[in-house]
């Protein structure tokens, strides 16, 4: 999404399967250096705080990630 950052350590590996494939999501503590996000398959990007995660739609695998932010 065009931003420069630090992997500090990972969090977590979520395993799911999708009716037609399977994947393993990899997912990093991160810090931000620098950039501007700028979307690359969406219309937009918008940054919302953790707490708010489940106000919005997401598919069942990136919902077991956030037990570990």
């Amino acid at each position: 999404v065009g931003l420069d950052i630090s992997i500090n350590k990972s969090l977590c590996q979520v395993k799911h399967a999708y009716s037609h494939f399977k994947i393993t999501l990899h997912v990093y503590d991160c810090d931000y250096k620098s950039g501007e996000a700028s979307p690359k398959t969406s219309d937009e990007i918008k940054w919302v705080f953790t707490k708010e995660l489940e106000d919005y739609p997401f598919p069942t695998a990136n919902r077991k990630i956030f037990a570990h932010l």
